[in-house]
């Protein structure tokens, strides 16, 4: 999985395994990368399916909710 974090005042986008989730932060995203995810889609192309997703993201509302978090 790919989690984008805020932590220590600072935006991360950080991988974790077998869906470990940190527990130091404030998770404001999650991208699913196991197979099930993307394959009907992509089948082996996972760097396609990223690109796709992270165009999907609604960055505004992300900063809303970062700002709601320093606030």
């Amino acid at each position: 999985m790919i989690m984008i974090i805020y932590n220590n005042d600072k935006l991360d986008i950080i991988t974790t395994h077998d869906a470990t989730i940190p527990v130091d932060c404030k998770i404001l995203g999650v991208i699913d990368l196991w197979e099930h995810a993307y394959y009907l889609d992509y089948e082996y192309e996972r760097k396609n399916y990223l690109i796709k997703t992270f165009y999907l993201i609604n960055w505004e509302k992300l900063l809303l909710k970062i700002n709601k978090i320093k606030n």
